[in-house]
Order: C-alpha cells, then structure tokens, then sequence
C-alpha cells in the first residue's frame, strides 16, 4: 500500500545533475500525478532552486473516481 511505497521511496536515493543556464534560466513547472504531503515537489524545487533556478511553479493532477 501507500506506506510501502512511501517507505521504498525513502530507502531509494534519487540523484540528478541539474544546471542552469549561465546566462538567464528559464522558469520552470513542475508536474506531480498526486499531491499528498508536497515532499516530492518541496524535494524538486529545492534541488532546482539550488542549481539556480529562481522561478519555480508546480502543477498536480489528482482524479477521484466514485461509482454510480
């Protein structure tokens, strides 16, 4: 369930070279399927915000299904 995905997740060390453009970096946008606590966004734009990005937004997309 959630709290094993959560619990692989943690357990699973995400790395990324970012690097922003020397000039002028762009704005960037970034995409969550389902926003729950906002680690996985905070995480993203942390990382972003570091390589030098200033401008950062974030969208998330959560659908619930109920039956007739």
């Amino acid at each position: 369930g959630r709290r094993e995905r959560l619990a692989a997740a943690a357990r699973t060390p995400l790395t990324a070279v970012i690097s922003a453009p020397a000039d002028r970096p762009p704005p960037v946008v970034l995409v969550d399927d389902v926003h729950t606590t906002g680690a996985t966004l905070a995480s993203g734009a942390s990382a972003l915000r570091c390589a030098g990005f200033p401008q950062i937004g974030a969208v998330s997309y959560v659908r619930s299904l109920t039956r007739a």
